[in-house]
Formats: structure tokens, C-alpha cells, sequence
């Protein structure tokens, strides 16, 4: 047995330098890969920024449909479940981190690029385009509300 740890010692270390090499090289790979994705995403919220601005005015939730959470303060990109952290992204750019249940905020003003290391792209994404039907969701749930409304007072023949 002592003779494989051993050789496995050896190998490793003889290896080290050109692993090292192909841990960097695709280190800097992954890196430019966020650094687009970031530039990206920033591209978009230049766009939607007066949209975000305009529902966080208004007090409208931002609902994450995917991941079934909402937020008054902006989009709700992001979610690690183990901390009990929601995250979400303001118009800015910047992302905070709020507890799941209370609405605290406990991880204030995350990076970006920072953020897109360790979390996908595309539930970023999807929750920005949900904030384009944000006013079109509000304004089903009244047409809703208005048709119950209108049900309950004929029921009972309730004069308008």
C-alpha cells in the first residue's frame, strides 16, 4: 500500500507545474467569459433602468416565477437556499443579498461579475425579461378582481 501512495505522491507532484498551467489558462477562459456576461447584462439594464426606476416608484413586486419569490426593491435574480439569501438586482447594477423571509438585507452591494461567478446567467436574465410584464400582470389581476366584483354585486342584486 505504501509503495501506491507513493507513486501517486510522485505522479502528482511531477504533474503539478502543467496542471497549474491548464488551471490558469482556463481560469482566465472562465474569467473573460463572466466579463462578457457582465457587459451584458449591463447593456440590458441601461435599457431597462427607467422601467426597474419606475416599478420600485410605483411599488410594484418584481415576482421571480422560477424561483417563486418577490421583492419590492428589484428584480429577484438569484437565490441560495443553504443561507436563506435572495438576490436582488438594482438598476444600478449592484445586487444585494435579503433573507429569504424576513426581507433583511444581509449581503449589501455584490459585485456583479462577482455574482455571475457563482450563479447562472439565464435566472438573471429570465427575471429581467418577467419585469417587462410586471404592468401587464398588475393590470390582469385587476381585471380579475373587478370581474369578481362585478359577479358578487349581480349575485345579490346590488345596484351600481
Amino acid at each position: 500500500m505504501s509503495n501506491q501512495i507513493h507513486e501517486k505522491i510522485q505522479l502528482v507532484k511531477d504533474e503539478l507545474r502543467g496542471k497549474n498551467t491548464k488551471i490558469n489558462t482556463r481560469k482566465k477562459e472562465f474569467e473573460s467569459l463572466i466579463d462578457i456576461q457582465k457587459k451584458e447584462v449591463e447593456k440590458i439594464l441601461l435599457e431597462m433602468k427607467p422601467i426597474i426606476d419606475h416599478i420600485k416608484g410605483k411599488e410594484l413586486t418584481f415576482k421571480n416565477k422560477k424561483l417563486n419569490l418577490g421583492s419590492i426593491d428589484g428584480p429577484v435574480v438569484g437565490v441560495d437556499v443553504g443561507l436563506e439569501e435572495m438576490y436582488v438586482l438594482s438598476s444600478n447594477g449592484n445586487i444585494n443579498g435579503f433573507n429569504m423571509y424576513s426581507k433583511e438585507l444581509t449581503t449589501p452591494n455584490i459585485k456583479l461579475d462577482n455574482f455571475l461567478s457563482d450563479h447562472p446567467l439565464d435566472t438573471l436574465l429570465e427575471s429581467l425579461f418577467e419585469t417587462l410584464e410586471i404592468q401587464d400582470r398588475v393590470l390582469e389581476y385587476y381585471q380579475n378582481k373587478i370581474e369578481e366584483a362585478k359577479t358578487t354585486i349581480k349575485k345579490y342584486n346590488i345596484s351600481l
